[in-house]
């Protein structure tokens, strides 16, 4: 996302006052990045989680 389409969800958040909340899946440990998915995240009263794939159990 841009950042004039996250400011576009914060503005259109503000009126109904929804929590987002982010789901990142990556190989890895999580960099740190502040990424849109963060930013989205903690711009509209959320929580963003980083999941490592490669740290999934196996798929019976």
């Amino acid at each position: 996302l841009t950042h004039s389409e996250l400011a576009e969800i914060r503005r259109r958040n503000a009126r109904v006052g929804a929590s987002i909340n982010t789901i990142e899946f990556g190989a890895g440990p999580f960099g740190g990045s502040f990424n849109f998915l963060v930013r989205l995240a903690t711009e509209n009263g959320g929580r963003h989680a980083y999941v490592d794939v490669t740290h999934l159990p196996p798929r019976s």
